[in-house]
């Protein structure tokens, strides 16, 4: 099992090889996205990163259903979506077969239009040559098949901001039946100026 960071803008390059100090992976967001302008990592991050030796949990922020972001939830969009994902990726030179994952910021129920739209987005991943995955709620992770969508879930105590003065974090967590797992949200790192989100994740959850 691996340690690793997600956020949403790129750290800078000093900042990156600290945390490469204490991570192995990151999440690094593809963009831009539906719900998701930010370029920052698509720019530089993710080369600096890979440079310094990181992994990562790429990941695209597509049709929402509440809070921020696009709503567009149509079987349509959701392989129009699916071909942007797969065109950053190449863009950012990870290989065929690499995972991909879809951000779903929502908690359950998961219910008709999302449902479509996101088995949409999967199946086209696939028939692009990519490992679709699914960023989502522990509260419906079962509602997909791990051997064929990766799952990284989040399942965190709270939400709000916390202080991490060391690192790395202790490892109080398991993966159990997910490929990766979030379980610490907002978490400021004094030190570096920084608020990132904690995961872990197995090697196969991951890119490179």
């Amino acid at each position: 099992m691996l340690i690793g960071f997600d956020i949403s803008t790129a750290p800078s390059p000093d900042r990156l090889v600290t945390l490469r100090n204490n991570f192995d992976f990151c999440g690094c967001y593809l963009a831009p996205a539906p719900s998701h302008p930010d370029k920052s990592w698509m720019v530089a991050g993710i080369l600096n990163a890979r440079r310094i030796g990181f992994r990562f949990l790429p990941v695209f922020v597509g049709q929402q259903i509440t809070g921020p972001g696009s709503k567009i939830n149509t079987v349509a969009q959701g392989e129009i979506d699916a071909r942007q994902a797969v065109s950053h990726m190449a863009s950012a030179e990870f290989p065929k077969s690499s995972p991909v994952y879809l951000d779903l910021e929502n908690g359950a129920p998961f219910d008709e239009p999302q449902r479509s739209y996101v088995f949409a987005w999967i199946e086209e991943v696939r028939r692009l040559g990519y490992t679709p995955g699914v960023y989502c709620s522990h509260t419906f992770a079962n509602s997909f098949d791990p051997d064929k969508t990766r799952v990284w879930a989040f399942r965190v105590p709270t939400t709000q901001t916390t202080v991490q003065v060391h690192m790395p974090p202790p490892l109080a967590v398991t993966l159990g039946k997910y490929s990766a797992l979030q379980y610490r949200q907002n978490v400021s790192l004094p030190d570096l100026g920084l608020v990132v989100d904690f995961n872990v994740a197995s090697p196969l959850a991951l890119a490179s």
